[in-house]
């Protein structure tokens, strides 16, 4: 049993009733959008658009700032989508820059970390990368900041048994957003740090997790010698599988989340020295002792520096690749995906995980846990929110990352008799959840996909609750292909949508006509191929905006761009970006 507050609880219990006894004659609510620009109003993109846009509150007016794939971050007018100015990445002659994970912005800098192709290659994620680099532009002057010389990234890391390991570029890519953390409280520093992260480039071995700490304050002092103030090696392994070789195997380990790290500023806004930045770890061969975390999550200090990770005492003697329980409760910056007594490991109907733990299913799955956590508190109690793409929600301690309150399914497996899954690797779950209040309960929004035609997916709702015993654990608030089957069934219709076949954009929580919804793009839900912006009201699941999209079918890495009620998404038309720009119509 769990306690809330008796209005909360009251909606838990009677939701399934409200569901299909209300609104029998309107499926949906159909808040209506309209088109602030699109199409031929905005600017044209030379490549796909996979970073999320973002409002940049200059002083003479508020500006979108758009990363484009083709290298190039532009500065659009709002209102009508015009081009106010740009600035195109530096890359050395025969070469073309290329943009994927979402710049971070620093004061009047936006610090920008991009990669560079053959000139005349196709800018798409297949193309092989050349070199990867970093750049500052100066936002305030509209250039690249001339005190800030591009960084380019050539890391070679000493390992254990006298080897190195060294940063290839053709096998990674930066992904995931850039963060960044203030100068530490009393430093003469003005500018602090950032974090960028690089997961596998096409999935082909070898590659490593790479997680670049940059001292902006040393960069801009010293030059480009003394920017990369901390490096993390999550497979330090120079003896890797052989080239080509496919995903979970020695190496690996990426950084592969489009959300990149979570920063957990502590105490001061993230100047004092309880700031820490939690990492999801892609898949790889994990072996604590010889400090090789794939399939982790990680909590980091600065400098990118692991503290404690788990008892050696309790983990002696432990497998390798699948260490015990008691291993993996000791662990105090370290948390390894495993179940709840009485439960079971996945079981797709086209992979045996039978006897297997769960670290050995995710394995043999090639399933890759590299999703960004949330970070939650209820009634003054933190822990952390850590969805796994096996279709779980996992419940963490904070004081030993190893402690596991709870474990939620929001998914089914997929494939099914006759109803094969087309991507088992890919998983359910890819996405950052977004997060929300209910009665003062955290509410956590997961977004869920299904690469088969016979299960349902979507958007769930997990309120953060206390157990009589004074746990924490999940009780779930709705599931918005329940809602839907249930409202139509009530119509009379025996046939619902099916939605979320392919890997959604984050959900990000917004508002439409002053009622608190997730808004997310279905990617491709249409039968014409473009894409579907929905908005889930948070307190029942229901869908009340329903918009597909001018062109395209989405990208799932961009998330929405979310102010007031207006919303702003980007999809991609024959290898070209593409946005379109939509508000909430008065009633």
């Amino acid at each position: 049993m769990y306690h809330l507050a008796v209005t909360a609880r009251s909606l838990v219990l009677l939701l399934p009733l409200f569901a299909s006894a209300c609104f029998v004659d309107r499926i949906y609510d159909d808040i209506p959008l309209e088109r602030v620009w699109g199409r031929a109003q905005s600017p044209s993109f030379a490549a796909c658009v996979f970073a999320t846009p973002q409002i940049y509150d200059a002083i003479s007016e508020p500006t979108m700032l758009v990363a484009a794939g083709d290298g190039v971050v532009l500065a659009l007018d709002p209102l009508s989508g015009a081009e106010l100015w740009r600035v195109s990445m530096p890359a050395p002659d025969g070469e073309a820059p290329m943009i994927v994970a979402s710049p971070v912005r620093v004061a009047e800098r936006l610090v920008v970390a991009y990669h560079t192709v053959g000139a005349g290659e196709a800018r798409t994620l297949d193309t092989e990368p050349l070199r990867h680099r970093v750049a500052v532009v100066d936002l305030a002057n509209r250039r690249l900041d001339p005190a800030f010389a591009p960084l380019e990234i050539a890391i070679d890391k000493p390992v254990s048994g006298g080897e190195t390991v060294s940063f290839a570029p053709a096998r990674q890519l930066a992904r995931g957003q850039l963060v960044s953390l203030p100068p530490r409280r009393g430093s003469a520093a003005s500018l602090g740090t950032a974090y960028v992260s690089y997961g596998s480039h096409a999935r082909t071995q070898p590659w490593h997790g790479w997680l670049l700490e940059l001292d902006l304050d040393a960069w801009l002092a010293s030059g480009t010698a003394s920017a990369i103030s901390g490096v993390l090696l999550t497979t330090p392994e120079a003896d890797c599988d052989a080239v080509g070789a496919d995903a979970n195997t020695r190496c690996g380990g990426g950084f592969d989340g489009g959300a990149g790290p979570l920063v957990l500023p502590g105490s001061d806004d993230g100047r004092g020295d309880d700031a820490r930045l939690l990492v999801a770890v892609s898949n790889g061969e994990l072996d604590l002792a010889r400090s090789r975390y794939a399939n982790a999550l990680l909590r980091l200090r600065r400098g990118v520096e692991l503290s404690y990770a788990c008892e050696p005492s309790l983990c002696a003697g432990s497998e390798a690749t699948d260490p015990k329980e008691r291993c993996l409760e000791s662990c105090i910056d370290v948390h390894l995906p495993r179940l709840l007594p009485g439960q079971s490991p996945p079981r797709p109907p086209s992979v045996d995980c039978t006897g297997l733990s769960l670290l050995a299913c995710l394995g043999r799955l090639d399933l890759a846990p590299a999703v960004t956590p949330v970070a939650i508190e209820a009634r003054g109690r933190q822990a952390i929110v850590w969805p796994t793409p096996d279709g779980h929600v996992s419940l963490l301690g904070t004081d030993k990352l190893g402690t596991l309150y709870d474990r939620a399914r929001v998914a089914d497996d997929c494939g099914a008799s006759g109803d094969a899954c087309s991507d088992v690797s890919a998983g359910t779950i890819a996405a950052q959840p977004a997060l929300s209040t209910l009665e003062g309960w955290p509410l956590v929004v997961v977004s869920t996909f299904m690469p088969d035609k016979t299960h349902a997916a979507g958007l769930s709702a997990l309120v953060v609750v206390e157990r009589d015993d004074g746990s924490l654990g999940f009780t779930t608030l709705w599931r918005s292909a329940d809602v839907e089957a249930s409202l139509l069934a009530a119509a009379g219709s025996t046939t619902a949508p099916l939605r979320f076949r392919q890997r959604p954009t984050r959900a990000v929580i917004g508002t439409a006509r002053d009622a608190s919804v997730a808004w997310i793009v279905d990617i491709g839900a249409a039968e014409s191929g473009r894409g579907n912006l929905l908005a889930m009201r948070l307190r029942d699941g229901r869908i009340v905006v329903e918009q597909p999209l001018g062109q395209g079918a989405g990208v799932a890495s961009a998330a929405p761009l979310v102010q007031d009620e207006t919303v702003t998404v980007s999809s991609c038309v024959d290898g070209k970006g593409h946005l379109e720009r939509y508000r909430v119509t008065l009633p």
